[in-house]
């Protein structure tokens, strides 16, 4: 179990809860954007060192759009963050426009887990929590590192039934 350092500041622990867990997605989430990053990148530095003199700026803004292309990749994943304490689960998403969603764990029923063919080398998955009376997913996982481990650790905090799927790419 963690403690209160562990909470990002925006989460409010009771009397007796503590963090179960918290991360980011894993990068695996903007996977196409980051291998168009590498292509500019790698595209522009070729450009930049074999293109005549007159047409290297154009080799070197490509990798400069490379750059910012991963970069916002990156804060893409760095703005969306999960929590799981053992009385609620939290995920706030969103670096200007935040949405956070909140659901208490007494009233998950089931803590679903779907990988991908592409997901399981890189050992992520997207897990789904469902309560009573919706019928569409409390709260999404994308993405999420060690999915069996996450899996285990929610379905113990909320005693809820664990269901595995694989899913295809």
């Amino acid at each position: 179990m963690s403690t209160d350092e562990d909470a990002p500041d925006w989460v409010t622990l009771g009397r007796e809860e503590t963090v179960v867990w918290s991360d980011h997605p894993s990068l695996y989430l903007v996977k196409r954007w980051l291998v168009v990053a590498a292509v500019a990148i790698v595209l522009g530095l070729i450009g930049a060192t074999f293109l005549p003199p007159d047409w290297r700026l154009l080799g070197w803004l490509a990798v400069v759009a490379g750059v910012g292309v991963a970069a916002a990749a990156y804060v893409k994943t760095r703005t969306i963050t999960y929590v799981v304490t053992t009385e609620k689960a939290y995920k706030k998403t969103g670096l200007l426009n935040k949405h956070q969603n909140t659901v208490r764990l007494e009233r998950v029923q089931t803590v679903s887990l779907a990988q991908s063919l592409l997901q399981r080398p890189a050992n992520c998955g997207e897990l789904t929590l469902d309560t009573a009376g919706n019928d569409v997913p409390e709260i999404v996982f994308d993405c999420v590192r060690e999915p069996e481990r996450v899996n285990g650790l929610i379905s113990d905090a909320t005693g809820a039934k664990s269901g595995t799927r694989a899913t295809s790419v």
